[in-house]
């Protein structure tokens, strides 16, 4: 590959005060349940700022959405007689989530610089909170469950916004020198997509004369979601499940890492499927009451969505150790992912809110992507993922609203001229 330059179309200036508003907006606070400082200022933020508001048209459906998710939570709690606590945080979180992005974006909006400033503010909160209090699973995979992203996110941040002009090839190295440590910390979801999302920016960077299909830009629907959205699967499982039966890759690897993605790989389904076996559960929970939803934290009252869902990692040859039976003692519906969440527990009215989104995320992406620093490609990647096969805690919640906030900032900033489009 050839040393080519990606120049960054606007120098961003460090902002010692909004770099500290970053990092302290990652405080979480416990009041009945898991809020983020930085979803409670920014909420008041919007309310302090409601009379001279200004939201683009997807950020107005996005609230009508919001709206129409939280008001399906709100009556299907009612049918499946949910307890109060439970409600209050299933109906609250699609009103947080969207009202602290929008008080964010706001925020952004308010002048340039606060965006990367916020930014690397937050990243370096997160790596400093997990080398001095790591959580339960940081301390059993330190590097896995956010040492190695917080690293990732702070270069990422850097090479994005700081520097004036960057030089592909080195940020390649370190992409590939990161790819290999998180592959060797058994993390390969964080190994991979880093990666991925470089290598489609390297070379959009590389190809002046790349153009993009407007069945992309333009009148993206459902059935455009599913074209898309099948094969890639396919195609990313097909190369997972063939890497992972690599005795000769394995054999790099420690040998825990390598044990588990060899049985990953060696299940009916692949090795996507492998490590996202809940989703099988999730469909049939959404069927079996796809109007009605099961109510917030969901419960599987009768035991059978958990028995069949172990029943199926037995089937399947996906079962990994006993150790995984405790992630459902609480007897919650299998669901590790954004819209199938939403949609056992509200109905497929809670799953519009992620398919609208979807459907802007790729539209404009498509559209501005030669505009785009790596941040959003990388993000981008990580965020479809995420609606697809990662739950949607507090921590989710969170991040994801300032990931789309910068997001629909950065487009606000090229729309308006103010950072120049290619």
């Amino acid at each position: 590959m050839n040393a080519i330059s990606y120049k960054v179309q606007t120098k961003f200036d460090f902002n010692l005060a909004v770099f500290f508003l970053g990092s302290i907006s990652s405080i979480k606070l416990s009041l009945g349940g898991e809020f983020f400082f930085g979803e409670l200022f920014f909420i008041l933020y919007l309310l302090l700022k409601a009379r001279h508001l200004r939201f683009t048209n997807i950020e107005k459906r996005l609230f009508f959405f919001a709206l129409l998710w939280a008001s399906a939570q709100f009556f299907s709690d009612i049918l499946n007689k949910t307890e109060l606590i439970a409600s209050i945080k299933g109906v609250g979180a699609p009103i947080v989530f969207v009202f602290s992005m929008l008080g964010l974006v706001t925020y952004f909006r308010k002048k340039l610089n606060n965006l990367p400033s916020f930014l690397l503010g937050f990243f370096f909160f997160k790596l400093i909170q997990v080398l001095l209090i790591p959580g339960e699973y940081a301390q059993l995979n330190l590097w896995k469950w956010g040492l190695g992203s917080s690293i990732l996110m702070l270069f990422i941040v850097y090479t994005s916004f700081f520097r004036k002009s960057n030089y592909l090839t080195p940020v390649l190295i370190v992409i590939i020198l990161f790819f290999l440590t998180s592959l060797f910390f058994n993390a390969r979801t964080m190994a991979f997509f880093p990666l991925l999302a470089f290598l489609f920016f390297y070379y959009v960077n590389l190809d002046k004369k790349l153009s993009v299909p407007t069945f992309f830009k333009k009148n993206i629907n459902l059935s455009k979601l599913i074209i898309i959205a099948i094969p890639l699967l396919l195609i990313v499982n097909f190369f997972f499940t063939e890497l992972f039966s690599s005795e000769a890759f394995l054999s790099l690897l420690p040998e825990l890492a390598a044990e588990k993605y060899r049985m990953q790989a060696s299940g009916s389904y692949g090795a996507l499927l492998g490590g996202r076996t809940e989703l099988f559960v999730s469909l049939k929970a959404f069927f079996d009451s796809p109007i009605i939803g099961h109510g917030s934290w969901a419960r599987d009252t009768s035991g059978i969505y958990i028995s069949q869902y172990f029943q199926l990692l037995y089937k399947f040859g996906y079962l990994q150790n006993e150790a995984k039976l405790f992630d459902y003692e609480l007897g919650l519906i299998p669901v590790h992912s954004y819209i199938m969440g939403a949609m056992v527990w509200s109905g497929i009215l809670g799953g519009l809110f992620w398919i609208y989104l979807l459907r802007e995320l790729i539209r404009t992406f498509f559209s501005y992507m030669r505009s785009l620093p790596y941040y959003y490609y990388y993000g981008m990647l990580g965020l479809v993922w995420s609606i697809f096969f990662s739950p949607f805690g507090a921590s989710a919640r969170w991040g994801t609203a300032v990931f789309l906030a910068s997001y629909f900032a950065y487009l606000s900033f090229l729309n308006k001229g103010i950072i120049k489009r290619k």
